[in-house]
């Protein structure tokens, strides 16, 4: 069996930009809806990263752009 493929993602959150999730929770809940798993997170001064994966052959659908 092939090994497993992923597709992987990164996301920012800053309170202070206006087209940002409106909160940390927002964007990871929506990921999360999504099908996307959190790998990793990291906080640089007011913005925080969010690393997810999933398998390369989930569904997709639309995902409000962050």
């Amino acid at each position: 069996m092939p090994p497993q493929r992923w597709e992987h993602v990164i996301d920012t959150y800053n309170p202070h930009q206006p087209d940002s999730w409106s909160s940390p929770d927002e964007l990871l809940d929506a990921y999360s809806a999504d099908g996307w798993e959190l790998v990793s997170h990291s906080e640089n001064g007011q913005t925080l990263t969010f690393v997810f994966k999933r398998p390369a052959s989930a569904k997709r659908s639309s995902r409000r752009s962050g």
